[in-house]
């Protein structure tokens, strides 16, 4: 008997998808048909997604099509996650993209999409987006922009720079990924006080810039970073003096009588301010070019 051609093989694959595909879908409508009637109320739709098969079982059904089905799950999760009269569903999220991702590990919407849900509609970073991310990061090393996803997540919602930090650090170091990942980097290093090493990095944006706009940008953060950094200087001399002396100063210039010899002005001329009430030391408001820094309590 002659063997059967590569192409016959391929479309007797694509029928019996198809023919399985057909009958799980009629099977499902009339399932559903069936338990609305019956139920009602009673039974939320929310529920058929307990009867997803394990991922083992979907490879069986997927007949060597794992992509094709894939795609067919996470399409129908879209419309799952879209309809919000179903309280429950949330608590599928995992269940349903790690089942996507045991299908097609190389699929990387359903991972961003997952996360997305996660942070927006159930404020779950840690015990949600982040898990499902992580696994997106292990199946796509190469994906640089779901390590930023991670990243933003971290800072936007829970504001835990430290852990922002390593995801944008993890995302620039991935080839291809764009130089604002460095910019990321760069800011999150300044969230965290880290500011010579904030500098730095900013420093090395400004010097490799693709653009003149991300040059402005790093120059700007330049300027403030050095500024903060000079006040920081000044506050420790505070601190040496109440020390050395046991009160704190009413007056910066009085540092000079402790040995300060560094300036008190930047350079622009403006007078760092200072309140003796508090013992703190910030950059003139006016020098600053990014001043919603000034809302922070401390930034070292």
């Amino acid at each position: 008997m002659r063997p059967k051609s590569p192409t016959r093989t391929a479309r007797v694959k694509a029928h019996v998808l198809l023919l399985t595909l057909s009958l799980t879908f009629a099977l499902q409508v009339a399932w559903n048909y069936h338990t609305e009637r019956r139920f009602g109320a009673a039974f939320p739709t929310v529920y058929s997604v307990l009867y997803l098969p394990r991922g083992t079982l979907l490879d069986l059904i997927s007949v060597g099509f794992r992509q094709a089905l894939a795609d067919v799950i996470y399409l129908w999760s879209i419309q799952f996650y879209g309809s919000y009269e179903n309280p429950l569903r949330y608590q599928y999220i995992h269940k349903i993209y790690t089942l996507i991702a045991e299908l097609d590990p190389l699929y990387r919407d359903p991972y961003r999409l997952a996360g997305l849900i996660c942070v927006y509609e159930e404020r779950r970073l840690y015990d949600c987006a982040l898990p499902i991310l992580d696994l997106g990061l292990k199946n796509n090393p190469d994906a640089w922009e779901i390590a930023v996803d991670a990243g933003y997540y971290s800072w936007y919602q829970a504001r835990d720079f430290r852990k922002a930090y390593e995801y944008f650090d993890k995302a620039s170091r991935i080839p291809g990924a764009p130089p604002w990942t460095i910019s990321w980097k760069a800011r999150m290093k300044g969230e965290l006080g880290s500011l010579e090493d904030a500098l730095n990095l900013w420093r090395y944006v400004a010097q490799t810039a693709p653009d003149s706009f991300t040059g402005r940008v790093a120059k700007s953060h330049i300027h403030d970073l050095q500024l903060w950094i000079q006040a920081r200087e000044i506050q420790r001399w505070v601190e040496r003096f109440y020390t050395l002396r046991g009160y704190i100063p009413k007056d910066l210039r009085e540092l000079r009588a402790i040995g300060y010899q560094g300036p008190l002005t930047d350079p622009e001329g403006r007078p760092f301010r200072y309140n003796p009430q508090m013992a703190r030391v910030e950059p003139h408001p006016d020098s600053l070019i990014f001043k919603p820094h000034l809302l922070r309590e401390k930034v070292w």
